[in-house]
């Protein structure tokens, strides 16, 4: 994203992802796939509430990705272009690592503004998680 749009010719930078595992993305094709894939994010529907989130997510990547599943998944969040951007690292088991971006914007809005208190804060809780990317071209695991 080099002039504030989110066109598909604007992708950001190579990402480099620093989880707890020290696993490195080095591969320029899958670094391309990945940041297409940071400009158009999975956006879930039909989540009425917090558990409903986590339930989905794990039925798209069941459904998606059930191999690399099995061999571990690394929680992220961040801010990309104003959207609280929920990412799902997977391994699978010869060590690529796939990047999963879910855009969470609209799902935390709804339930922000529909769920009960404990809804309401736990979507606070999670929206606290996002952090905008401080070094350009780098993900940071929370």
């Amino acid at each position: 994203m080099l002039h504030g749009c989110s066109c598909l010719g604007c992708k950001p930078a190579p990402l480099r992802l620093r989880a707890r595992n020290n696993i490195a993305i080095e591969d320029e094709k899958q670094v391309d796939e990945d940041a297409a894939a940071l400009v158009k994010p999975i956006i879930l529907k039909k989540i009425k509430n917090i558990g409903g989130i986590k339930a989905a997510q794990k039925e798209y990547l069941y459904k998606h990705y059930k191999d690399e599943m099995l061999h571990g998944i690394i929680n992220m969040y961040t801010m990309y272009d104003s959207r609280y951007i929920h990412i799902a690292a997977i391994q699978d088991e010869a060590g690529q690592v796939k990047l999963v971006f879910f855009d969470m914007t609209d799902i935390y809005n709804k339930i922000g503004k529909r769920g009960d208190k404990f809804e309401r804060l736990k979507v606070k809780e999670l929206m606290a998680r996002h952090k905008s990317v401080k070094k350009q071209g780098d993900l940071v695991n929370e």
